[in-house]
């Protein structure tokens, strides 16, 4: 008798997956009416429900689920592009797929029926999709996270594969990557910025290989070039540190997400910011959200460290440091002059790299970059061989840049109210506006 019961029990469960279909229950009847892939051509970000969908007629069905698969071209693996369930089956059902996958493959949709007792899988033909991007000549990006996750936190990254098809329709596939939302504005925006981080150093559209990258979402910019024309600038001046980056359009679990800037992430690397171990890299940043960090002495600047590899020991140093160089630069007779108001101690300049610094200046102010005000997204580095803070890599345009205005926007922002004071910076500015570097003819 117990054997029996275990038996019935084991029996019932296994009839709750449709496994066993006991005497006397109901089965699923069905039929496919409408099923519309098309051999066609379709564009990232079309709709195409009315094509991709499939409606059934079912009776004694309480359940349904519709799974949406692509086999791509040249590969043997089937990936799962959506899934959609209804609990409440009515006769008649329909099921689309609102976005085509990155792939260009075979489109299919497995749709599961069930109830108590029944389990019934329809498998649709399987039908070639050929698909034509927005735009031939930008490179597209394609990102599935696991389980189809939204991507909403800047703490965590999600497991997710990554695919990159580039202009010549050459294409990289990456199943190992990690991703998570980023910034600081645009992470409360409709588009959000995104962090990659890749399993292995890989070269992405011809930049130097690397495995942290960034996908730049543009959102306050709706010319899209202003972070690019801030860096063409920056390369124009022969900055030590340009951020380079290619626009890319931008797939996530099949869905569209519109234009991108793919670029490299600022980190300390012989292809990026090319400093010493002993040297550092700084961010001023009113957000203020790094671990490492302090507020300076006299101009209470919000100086963070951005090395995971730094201590509380470096942080003391360099704070010394910079409270050391606030001291001169504002200290009550600084610039040192004479009865004639003529600059003859220059000594600052042993701790503070003019031409990184002028240069800096002419970036932002011709971009119109009013955030360095704040400061946000200032980033400095520090050479304790030489005792000397340099200013750059420039960073951060899209909000800032190019708003138009009469009066100078960053004059009297990080140091430069002290900085605009002495002959010397303003001589490197003289001297760097009347120089070639700047001549666009080749933009």
């Amino acid at each position: 008798m117990k054997h029996f019961k275990i038996i019935a029990v084991v029996i019932f469960i296994f009839s709750l997956f449709g496994c066993i279909n006991p005497a006397n229950s109901k089965p699923i009847t069905y039929s496919v009416s409408c099923l519309q892939i098309p051999n066609r051509q379709l564009n990232i970000g079309d709709d195409v429900s009315k094509y991709l969908n499939v409606t059934i007629n079912a009776n004694n069905a309480d359940k349904a689920t519709f799974n949406w698969y692509c086999k791509p071209y040249n590969s043997d693996k089937e990936i799962l592009v959506n899934t959609n369930t209804y609990s409440t089956v009515s006769k008649e059902l329909s099921d689309s797929l609102d976005s085509v996958f990155y792939e260009n493959g075979l489109y299919y949709c497995e749709i599961v029926l069930t109830n108590l007792s029944y389990c019934e899988k329809i498998i649709t033909n399987k039908v070639p999709v050929q698909m034509e991007f927005c735009d031939p000549n930008i490179p597209v990006i394609s990102i599935n996270t696991s389980h189809n996750q939204d991507i909403n936190s800047k703490e965590y990254y999600l497991d997710a594969d990554f695919s990159l098809i580039d202009t010549a329709n050459s294409k990289l596939f990456l199943d190992d990557v990690k991703i998570k939302a980023r910034g600081n504005t645009t992470f409360t925006k409709a588009k959000k910025g995104f962090a990659l981080k890749l399993e292995e150093k890989t070269s992405l559209l011809g930049m130097p290989e690397h495995k942290r990258w960034n996908l730049i979402a543009n959102y306050m910019d709706n010319s899209f070039l202003r972070n690019e024309a801030a860096f063409y600038i920056s390369r124009k001046l022969k900055m030590d540190y340009t951020v380079r980056g290619q626009f890319v359009n931008l797939v996530i679990n099949g869905k569209y997400h519109g234009l991108y800037y793919l670029c490299e992430a600022i980190k300390v690397n012989k292809d990026r910011v090319n400093i010493d171990d002993e040297d550092f890299l700084l961010e001023m940043d009113d957000y203020f959200d790094e671990p490492l960090k302090f507020r300076s002495a006299i101009k209470n600047m919000p100086v963070q460290l951005k090395e995971d590899e730094k201590t509380e020991s470096d942080l003391d140093f360099i704070e010394s440091k910079i409270n050391y160089i606030e001291s001169i630069l504002y200290s009550p007779d600084f610039p040192y002059t004479d009865s004639n108001h003529t600059v003859y101690d220059s000594s600052f300049t042993k701790y503070i790299d003019i031409d990184s610094f002028a240069k800096f200046y002419l970036i932002n102010e011709i971009m119109n970059n009013f955030e360095v005000g704040g400061p946000k997204s200032c980033y400095f580095t520090y050479d304790t061989s030489e005792s000397l803070l340099k200013a750059g890599p420039v960073w951060d345009f899209d909000w800032g840049g190019a708003k138009g205005g009469e009066n100078l926007v960053i004059a009297g922002s990080l140091y430069y109210d002290a900085l605009f004071k002495t002959k010397e910076f303003k001589e490197k500015l003289k001297e760097l506006l009347s120089s070639n570097d700047l001549n666009t003819t080749d933009f």
